[in-house]
């Protein structure tokens, strides 16, 4: 945060003067040449940045179907992803399926966590894996606000829709942006404070670069923790 406000405070009266700068060095032609310019470099980043997305979701779907395939009626750990539907013109920037699946897989792995993976869910299926007591972990991907999961384009669950307190969980991760305030899912489902606690949830809209990177620290952390335990 403090680098986002370094760069707002430096870089705002640059940007707003560059059109006058533009306008007292460069004549019409240069000005029409210079926009043309930053206008295709604009262009060619958002379609390189929608292939690279479609690239990476088509890769983690053969990762998540293959898990899908493996799921097990012993779970303990439910790893819920948003729908993907490429009618939802977000999921070009940013689609459920595109964060690092493959590294996430190995550390449950190697948390010997006993985990099943849920996607193309509809409402009731939702509802059916938050309520069902085999899932003591629950990992949620895809967009959302800290009170609500972007089930799709069309359905947004509020997570007080789970103020039941026959609902019981351990662990909650919601891995989606958790912005604009109200309760989280382990707010509602998590009674016991120190376990509600070490959920991870932020507060903030979340990148899915940072997610990643979180992901690959924790399962390379875990890795050190199990050398030495092995030692």
């Amino acid at each position: 945060m403090k680098v986002i406000e370094f760069l707002n405070d430096n870089l705002i009266v640059p940007i707003l003067l560059l059109p006058f700068i533009l306008f007292i060095f460069l004549n019409l032609k240069d000005i029409i040449y210079f926009v043309g310019l930053v206008y295709m470099i604009i262009v060619g980043i958002i379609i390189l940045t929608i292939l690279i997305n479609i690239l990476k979701t088509r890769y983690n779907k053969h990762l998540i179907v293959k898990q899908i395939n493996n799921n097990t009626n012993c779970s303990t750990t439910a790893i819920i992803i948003a729908n993907m539907d490429w009618w939802d013109v977000h999921n070009w920037w940013l689609s459920p399926y595109n964060y690092d699946f493959k590294t996430f897989f190995k550390y449950l792995d190697l948390k010997e966590d006993k985990y099943s993976v849920f996607t193309n869910l509809t409402l009731k299926q939702f509802d059916s894996i938050i309520k069902n007591p085999q899932y003591k972990n629950l990992y949620l991907f895809g967009h959302g606000l800290k009170h609500a999961f972007d089930l799709d384009k069309n359905i947004r669950v509020y997570y007080c829709r789970y103020s039941d307190k026959n609902i019981v969980k351990d662990f909650v991760a919601q891995y989606h942006c958790n912005h604009k305030g109200g309760q989280s899912l382990a707010d509602y489902i998590v009674p016991n404070k120190k376990k509600r606690k070490n959920c991870d949830i932020s507060d903030t809209s979340t990148i899915v670069c940072c997610i990643n990177t979180k992901i690959k620290r924790m399962y390379k952390e875990l890795k050190k923790q199990k050398y030495k335990e092995n030692k």
